[in-house]
């Protein structure tokens, strides 16, 4: 189990744990009343506060924690925060009998947490990614609304393939793996059998329906290449950021479109996934220039793009003919600028 797995079982059985302890509290209370019924109040403050810092320490913090580390369970958060703040002075200050309610209310409570935390748990993960800069509302709706994304085993199991894979391979190797395998072909891994003997389903496929859904929602009813690729590139320029990262990584192409956010390199891998869904001839360049700086651009194997254009020929035996030099973060009008002008082609992978 990973480590992120693990921190969302652990809050499920804390919320669980606390949620019996807080039911038989209350009955207990409930069910052997005092004498004098005025002297609850003072019970309740004696050993109410002794299980709420219990309950902090073990349940309420490792909320935040995740909230802090992650972003985007935000939602999860304001609950607590409504039980532990707001829902529990309330009973104890304004209703009678405070057993009875505090059994109905704090049972309410914790169930539709844990029915909130499941249902985020099948469609959201854990990650480190916050996007710095973006307001809690704007990160939260990003992860919860996004139409586009992947879920908790695909990216265990990009996680997992990365790391045992992945970072060992050539870098041609790598950068057909990652883009081969979200556009809907086995890599031949052990973990593709796992996937699918756990869950019913191939990794490859869950990977390509949701790229698919992107590509053909953005091409909409264009049906000539150059049409289709420069609306491609529309929909990444709303879609995603740049973002430099300090540490590199080969990222999968959904797990980019997931992030928001990449280097240069990941533009591209998630650029020449996409053309590679409209069965488009693409290959990954290696740019170098002057000032000895890097950078990572397309070469698509089509004659012409309807705009100005940079391109090379004949590049070697695989990549006979015209490939045109496309910046996955520029407009294809754009291809024409002093910006690709500086480059010089260094190194180039037919995908």
């Amino acid at each position: 189990m990973s480590s992120r797995e693990s921190v969302f079982d652990y809050i499920v059985y804390a919320g669980l744990f606390f949620l019996f302890v807080n039911i038989f509290y209350a009955a207990a209370h409930h069910i052997n009343p005092l004498p004098d019924y005025s002297n609850h109040p003072k019970i309740l403050e004696e050993y109410l506060p002794i299980l709420w810092r219990i309950e902090l320490i073990f349940y309420a913090i490792p909320c935040i924690v995740v909230i802090i580390l992650d972003g985007s369970i935000g939602g999860l958060f304001l609950i607590t925060l409504f039980e532990y703040i707001v829902l529990l002075p309330l009973i104890l200050e304004f209703s009678k009998p405070y057993a009875t309610n505090l059994a109905v209310l704090m049972f309410g409570a914790n169930t539709f947490f844990l029915l909130i935390f499941k249902w985020l748990t099948g469609k959201i993960k854990i990650n480190y990614s916050v996007r710095l800069g973006k307001s809690f509302i704007h990160t939260f709706w990003d992860r919860y609304f996004k139409v586009y994304k992947i879920p908790l085993e695909l990216e265990e199991f990009y996680e997992t393939v990365r790391n045992k894979y992945i970072k060992y391979f050539s870098k041609g190797k790598a950068l057909r793996t990652l883009i081969l395998h979200d556009t809907g072909h086995s890599i031949n891994v052990e973990e593709e059998n796992e996937y699918f003997e756990k869950y019913g389903r191939w990794s490859f496929d869950d990977a390509r329906k949701i790229l698919e859904g992107f590509v053909y929602n953005c091409i909409g009813d264009a049906e000539d290449v150059v049409s289709r690729i420069e609306r491609i590139l529309e929909c990444m320029g709303r879609y995603l950021e740049y973002r430099h990262h300090f540490k590199f990584n080969y990222y999968f192409p959904m797990e980019i479109f997931d992030h928001g956010e990449g280097t240069c390199v990941d533009w591209t891998i998630f650029f020449i996934a996409c053309l590679k869904i409209l069965g488009v001839k693409a290959a990954f360049g290696t740019f170098k220039n002057e000032k000895g700086e890097y950078h990572a651009m397309a070469l698509v194997g089509i004659s012409d793009i309807g705009y100005p254009h940079y391109y090379y020929r004949d590049l070697s035996d695989e990549m006979r003919g015209k490939w045109i030099i496309i910046d996955p973060q520029l407009p294809l009008s754009k291809q024409s600028s002093q910006w690709i002008k500086q480059w010089e082609l260094m190194e180039a992978y037919l995908i």
